[in-house]
């Protein structure tokens, strides 16, 4: 199922039960034959509100994780066995009207909440595909320097120096702290220049030359490292198909 067919088919059923049988109720217990009735539906709606206020009271943390996701649906079986149960003790009262008609309009629009099974399926069947992959990483005796440099480069990523950062590339960071220093020390100038600041700027200038000096000296090289390894990965992986797809020839 696309993507968009898959947000559309979620949006649309959790709409669709918001306009449910379960607002209907209140308008129509008043007309019950026994107060009974009236505190059964009332009690089902607060045990459904208990349970998805449960769910929506999270931290942003654990919202949407495998294990919130796994409440959800078994608030929502709980939530479907107790309706079975309200219909099947009070029939006498669904069927009649306009009852019978909110009924079926219910289950009409249950029938939706079986494209957002659907489309979790899907998406617990691409994750598995990333799991195997990530298996045949962690089997092998390089994986755990190339997940500590992995970590390395993410928490260096959320230094609070680097939130506003250009790019998280050394030399990026030193221009910066160049130019916030130049910019320090010619906001402070009066002229004339005393020794002491004239000798600050100039090791300021300095200091930008030879940044300067490392960027025009390595971008050229980089630039083509990185065009070696992008052809590089294209070959591999073209050499590789055609390996796997050309039958073993026997000389």
């Amino acid at each position: 199922m696309p993507a968009t067919d898959c947000r559309e088919a979620s949006s649309a059923s959790f709409s669709g039960f918001g306009f449910s049988i379960l607002n209907r109720w209140p308008y129509q217990v008043h007309s019950m034959d026994s107060p009974c009735q009236d505190i059964e539906f009332e009690s089902f709606q607060k045990q459904v509100a208990d349970r998805f206020n449960n769910l929506a009271a999270v931290d942003s943390d654990e919202l949407l994780s495998i294990s919130w996701i796994g409440k959800l649906l078994d608030a929502f079986i709980c939530c479907q066995e107790e309706f079975g149960l309200v219909v099947f003790k009070n029939k006498d009262f669904l069927n009649r009207h306009p009852m019978d008609r909110y009924i079926s309009e219910f289950f009409e629009r249950s029938i939706k909440a079986l494209d957002v099974c659907n489309a979790i399926r899907d998406g617990i069947e691409k994750i598995k595909q990333w799991q195997m992959q990530l298996e045949i990483v962690l089997q092998f005796v390089w994986s755990t320097p190339i997940i500590s440099l992995h970590e390395r480069i993410l928490e260096e990523s959320r230094k609070r120096d680097r939130r506003n950062s250009c790019g998280l590339l050394k030399e990026i960071r030193l221009i910066e702290k160049c130019a916030q220093h130049m910019n320090e020390s010619t906001d402070s100038v009066h002229f004339p220049l005393n020794e002491l600041k004239e000798g600050e700027i100039k090791e300021r200038i300095r200091e930008l030359r030879r940044v300067y000096g490392a960027v025009k000296d390595g971008l050229d090289p980089l630039e083509r490292q990185v065009r070696e390894v992008f052809w590089r990965i294209v070959r591999t992986r073209t050499d590789g198909l055609d390996s796997t797809r050309r039958p073993n020839s026997h000389d």
